[in-house]
C-alpha cells in the first residue's frame, strides 16, 4: 500500500505539477492584482462595501494589498522564497475569512 503512494509521489513530480500549478497560481495573482493596482480608489470602496476593515485604514488596505498579490504571483512564477511565498499566498486566500465570519 505504501509503495502505491511514493510511484504516486514520483508521478507526480516527473510531471512537474507543482511547476505547472505555481505558474496559473502566479498569473492568477498577477491578474488580480492588476485592475487593483491601475484604480486603488475603487478597490477601497469595495473593501468599504464589505466591512472587512476598519474605515481608518481601507485606504492603506487598498495601495497594500494588490502589491502583496503581485509581489507573491512573481515569486511563485519564477519559485523565489518558496516555502514563504506560499504561506503568504495561503494567508491572501483564506485570512479574509475569518473577518467575514465565513
Amino acid at each position: 500500500m505504501a509503495r502505491c503512494g511514493v510511484s504516486f509521489m514520483n508521478t507526480i513530480k516527473s510531471m512537474n505539477l507543482p511547476l505547472i500549478f505555481r505558474i496559473i497560481l502566479g498569473v492568477v495573482l498577477i491578474y488580480a492584482s492588476y485592475g487593483k493596482i491601475l484604480d486603488p480608489i475603487s478597490f477601497s470602496d469595495n473593501i468599504h462595501n464589505y466591512h472587512f476593515t476598519p474605515t481608518a485604514i481601507e485606504n492603506l488596505v487598498a495601495l497594500i494589498l494588490p502589491w502583496m498579490e503581485l509581489i507573491v504571483g512573481v515569486f511563485l512564477i519564477i519559485g523565489v522564497f518558496l516555502e514563504g511565498t506560499v504561506c503568504s499566498f495561503f494567508l491572501l486566500l483564506f485570512y479574509p475569512r475569518q473577518f467575514s465570519g465565513e
